[in-house]
Formats: C-alpha cells, structure tokens, sequence
C-alpha cells in the first residue's frame, strides 16, 4: 500500500514538475503572438496580429501598437479563419468578405478606416466586383483584393504581396 501511495505522489509530482518547466522555463508559443504585414505593389497593407489572448486582430494598415487598437478600425477573427478584402476605387473604406460573421466581428472607428461589411449590399458588391467564369465566382481584373487565411498565416491577392514579420 505505502508502495502505490508513493508512485502515486511521484506522478503527481513529475507531472507538476512538468508544467513548471513548460510554463516557466520553456520559450512561449510565439506563432500564438505574432504580427505580419501584409501589402500589394500599389500601397494597401494589412496587419494579422495574432495574440497569445487567443484574438486576431485585423487592421488597415501598418499597426505597431502594443495594445488593442483604439483609435483605428478593425477586426477580431479566432485563429481558423480567413477573409477576403476589397479596397474600392476613390473611396477611404475597404469591403471585407468574412468567413464567419458570427465569430468574426467589424469594430469601427470615427478615426479610422471605413470598414463595410461585404454581406450589406451583397448584390450591388457581386455586380461590381465579381464575375463568374462558368464554375467560380472570380473578381474582375482591376479589383484590389487580397485574400488572408489567419490559420495558415498567409495572404495572396491578384497583385505581388509581401509579408513583413515582426
């Protein structure tokens, strides 16, 4: 009996002897915070900034911040989803097409960049945006868009992208 007490209690110890080390010592997961710039030939850029809180945040631009952004527009989006994002012509506003509405969310701000829903005015959006080559819908030639898949941390688009790490 003083046997099974005394593996039992050398178990529990090794196990918490573990968790000790994988949560102090060990490095952190740093794909959980990481941040990447995505932007085409003609200027538009986004930032992914994946945090270890488990949100992924989406924001026009080149966003350095060390907190949530105040002052900008943005996205929040779990890790396993990607979107699409359009940037009208003439216009300060992009259009972005979510995968999950429901548990990826548009937070606006009077400062920052117009972020429109694409789902709001799905037909006119279709009309102007998108035509079908007999399979797919496809977007036209001249429509800057880039598509980002947060899983696999990578964007593409119809133009060059680079991926700027940080």
């Amino acid at each position: 009996m003083k046997k099974i007490v005394f593996l039992l209690l050398l178990m529990l110890l090794v196990a918490v002897a573990w968790l000790g080390v994988k949560k102090f010592i060990m490095p952190p997961d740093y794909r959980r915070d990481s941040r990447h710039f995505f932007c085409m030939v003609n200027g538009h850029c986004i930032t992914m900034w994946r945090t270890r809180s488990g949100v992924c945040y989406i924001i026009p631009g080149k966003y350095s911040g060390l907190s949530q952004p105040t002052t900008e527009s943005y996205i929040t989006s779990p890790f396993t989803k990607s979107m699409d994002i359009i940037w009208p012509k003439n216009t300060d506003s992009i259009i972005v097409i979510l995968e999950d509405e429901k548990s990826q969310i548009i937070h606006e701000s009077a400062k920052g960049v117009k972020i429109v829903s694409y789902n709001l005015n799905k037909i006119y959006n279709d009309s102007v945006f998108l035509y079908n080559d007999g399979r797919y819908n496809r977007y036209k030639k001249g429509v800057d868009f880039m598509s980002i898949d947060i899983k696999e941390e990578h964007a593409n688009s119809n133009n060059v992208i680079t991926g700027d790490y940080k």
